[in-house]
């Protein structure tokens, strides 16, 4: 029986992303919140920031998908949060809201950029994008159901994704 080397080669790289991604998840964790000590922000920014790396992790276990964007999201969503002038007049209360709107707005931008994309409209398997866009569309399911956003704008923004995912790579 005759198997082409290219379906072995990447069966052979998802055996061994899958294995490193497991081993290499606390580390990952870890690197973050390295990462997100460096960025400069006061008292609400790192509330912010602590609460969407928590709740990235825990989207990205419920998804289970390797390899993790934990690292990449939640320092992206740091230095946005670094330029934000009036993010120390955030009350405790809009710290949650505040949150979901940046996993999703920074997953966003970073999905449609074409750094995570294979080719045209496809993620790359072996980045973390294909995890961040279900981390994405997580984000805003559940912020529909925390009240954070309406349906009908939900749909006009992952349609608009769509689109847009499609066009670059």
């Amino acid at each position: 029986m005759y198997i082409p080397a290219g379906v072995i080669f990447i069966v052979i790289m998802l055996i061994i992303g899958y294995i490193c991604d497991k081993r290499g998840r606390r580390t990952a964790e870890e690197k973050a919140v390295a990462e997100n000590k460096k960025i400069k922000l006061g008292t609400q920014g790192k509330k912010v920031l602590n609460r969407c790396t928590e709740i990235i992790d825990v989207l990205e276990n419920k998804n289970n998908v390797s390899p993790s964007c934990l690292v990449e999201l939640s320092d992206a969503i740091g230095k946005k949060l670094s330029r934000l002038v009036d993010i120390e007049e955030v009350k405790d209360n809009g710290v949650e809201r505040l949150s979901w709107c940046m996993i999703c707005d920074v997953a966003f931008h970073l999905l449609v950029s074409g750094q995570y994309h294979l080719h045209r409209g496809t993620l790359d398997p072996f980045k973390c994008g294909v995890n961040m866009e279900q981390v994405y569309l997580a984000a805003m399911e559940e912020a529909v159901n925390l009240g954070f956003n309406e349906e009908e704008p939900k749909n006009e923004t992952i349609k608009y994704y769509y689109e847009l995912k499609n066009e670059v790579g």
